[in-house]
């Protein structure tokens, strides 16, 4: 491979080997070599097809007309630790026989969603999979010039989603009105989440997370549900439609499993 192919493409941690399909790396080495340091920040550079990928996605879903798109300044990829990265996994896809590999319990390959959905089976992805947007509210300046060390800062949401992952029981406290109750929200439509991000530092640029979400078998809505903490029986996320209460779709997941932050996008 070129080496100005190879840039393109590779390994986000020792960038000397081409990444392994969609992975941000080339292979299991430098994966847990990377997730034995996670949760950390990983800076994407701008050439690589994942950077265009994102930038791709948050431009073409920009989708209010009163808005301007916002130029973005960087992108990172987010690298949890291998029992988080395990964890999502297991809910999303994993089978018995991995449970027992990976040393989890049985209960997840019961609650596997995709053993129940077959949704491979569909042409979806495994566990219809999504990448949603989540908007912030950041208190540093982390993500700003390459700066990838987390602040320590409790008010930061930002670095505390990054350091936990999205947690329902703190999307609760921080939610004034959840049209669809008490669960983590994300949209495919990046204008709609720039609404809630902020900055509380000087920095004129916001944040945002592209995420990965488990949407399994969404429950459609049109109007408001406020009293909801779980998707309806036989469901695994709550999708809100555009129509009566909504400009803009929503996606609502109501447990941490079901969602992992992936990457983060500074803009402005």
């Amino acid at each position: 491979m070129r080496h100005r192919d190879l840039g393109t493409t590779m390994c986000l941690w020792c960038r000397q080997k081409p990444q392994f399909m969609d992975s941000a790396f080339c292979g299991k080495t430098c994966m847990h070599v990377a997730e034995g340091q996670g949760p950390i920040l990983v800076q994407i550079p701008r050439g690589h097809k994942m950077y265009k990928s994102v930038r791709e996605q948050f431009t073409k879903s920009w989708r209010h007309p009163k808005k301007n798109c916002p130029a973005v300044k960087g992108i990172y990829r987010i690298i949890l630790s291998e029992s988080s990265r395990q964890a999502y996994e297991a809910y999303r896809q994993v089978s018995r026989h991995w449970c027992a590999r990976l040393r989890l319990n049985s209960v997840y390959s019961r609650a596997s969603v995709e053993v129940r959905g077959h949704f491979t089976a569909q042409g979806k992805s495994a566990g219809n999979q999504n990448r949603r947007w989540h908007g912030t509210q950041r208190q540093c300046d982390v993500g700003d010039n390459g700066k990838t060390s987390l602040c320590q800062q409790g008010n930061c949401a930002m670095c505390s989603i990054i350091k936990t992952s999205f947690q329902v029981k703190r999307a609760q406290g921080n939610i004034s009105f959840g049209r669809f109750g008490a669960g983590i929200y994300t949209s495919s439509t990046s204008s709609k989440s720039d609404d809630y991000s902020s900055n509380g530092s000087t920095r004129n640029s916001k944040a945002m997370f592209l995420s990965y979400v488990v949407v399994g078998k969404g429950h459609k809505l049109t109007k408001d549900q406020t009293n909801l903490t779980s998707a309806p029986a036989g469901y695994d996320s709550v999708l809100g439609e555009v129509g009566q209460n909504l400009n803009y779709d929503e996606c609502i997941v109501y447990r941490d499993d079901a969602i992992r932050p992936a990457y983060l996008v500074i803009y402005a």
